[in-house]
């Protein structure tokens, strides 16, 4: 996977660098908001916590997409500038494990089924 920057913008206005970013993902599917993250982080040589990926735009008959993100200095301008959708989507937590299905379906039956008394 190659990426490049296209575009660069400051605007203080709103605290933050708009970065174009132009990734090639030939014989591969579109990378997710987590991988596009740690490459733009990567590219950019800044934290992914001060990164919001705004736009993925991948072409038609192309291995290759359009990223659009900004770049905060702080995280309390990301706070106050993105959606909070947005910041949403680019938090990645890690998920409680639940019990797998088959797991779920074992601990009913034993439930369900009271264990044979034998008599003499």
């Amino acid at each position: 996977m190659k990426s490049k920057i296209v575009d660069k913008n400051d605007n203080p206005l709103m605290k933050r660098e708009e970065v174009r970013i132009e990734i090639e993902h030939f014989g591969e599917k579109t990378p997710d908001r987590k991988i596009i993250l740690a490459e733009s982080a990567k590219l950019l040589n800044k934290d992914e916590k001060l990164i919001s990926v705004n736009k993925i735009r991948t072409f038609y008959g192309e291995s290759k997409c359009m990223i659009r993100v900004h770049v905060y200095k702080n995280s309390k301008d990301l706070e106050n500038n993105e959606p909070k959708y947005l910041i949403k989507r680019n938090t990645f937590e890690e998920k409680k494990e639940e019990a797998k299905p088959e797991e779920k379906k074992e601990e009913k039956q034993a439930a369900a089924k009271p264990e044979e008394v034998k008599s003499e």
